[in-house]
């Protein structure tokens, strides 16, 4: 029994791209906002406890530039899997790089995003190895997606949809 077509998988591929996309244009928005929301709670007492404070300014500290990495990262996907979905030509290899491009976003987020969970883990080194080696699990779990996906947008029928060869779309008529 075999799986979908590949103009199906593709289909899929467009789809979730522009959905992962947005959902990186909204945690930008939610990054860029929690920062001003966090900067009210000082005088509320909530923050009595050293490693809550701690969390916080290490989340206030890199918001700025996780919420930079995830604007440009969706507007990216957005624009990559709306060429998909149309199988333009540019967007097989702008596709390629954004697979390999999501491992080394995903690096540079990575510390701002895991260190208020270290500062909350405490000064520990049990709590700070359990946090830095999780993040390093899903940077190796990113990669080796990354790795899967490409086997199959590497395919010669996937090619042969953007070079318009593929079944349901016209021959390239040029000689």
């Amino acid at each position: 029994m075999s799986g979908p077509s590949p103009s199906r998988r593709v289909e899929l591929t467009a789809a979730s791209t522009v959905v992962v996309g947005g959902l990186c244009l909204l945690l930008a928005a939610v990054e860029a906002a929690i920062p001003a929301l966090l900067a009210g709670l000082p005088d509320s007492g909530a923050l009595d406890d050293p490693s809550l404070r701690a969390m916080r300014d290490a989340f206030v500290s890199g918001a700025r530039s996780s919420a930079l990495w995830n604007a440009a990262f969706g507007i990216a996907l957005v624009a990559i899997g709306i060429g998909v979905g149309r199988l333009a030509r540019w967007s097989h290899p702008a596709m390629t790089v954004a697979a390999w491009g999501s491992i080394a976003a995903l690096a540079a987020i990575a510390k701002p995003s895991l260190a208020p969970l270290a500062a909350l883990a405490g000064n520990g080194r049990t709590g700070q190895a359990i946090v830095w080696a999780g993040g390093g699990a899903l940077l190796a779990a990113q990669a080796g997606a990354v790795l899967w996906f490409l086997r199959f947008w590497r395919s010669d029928g996937v090619r042969e949809l953007f070079n318009g060869r593929g079944p349901g779309r016209p021959a390239d008529r040029r000689a």
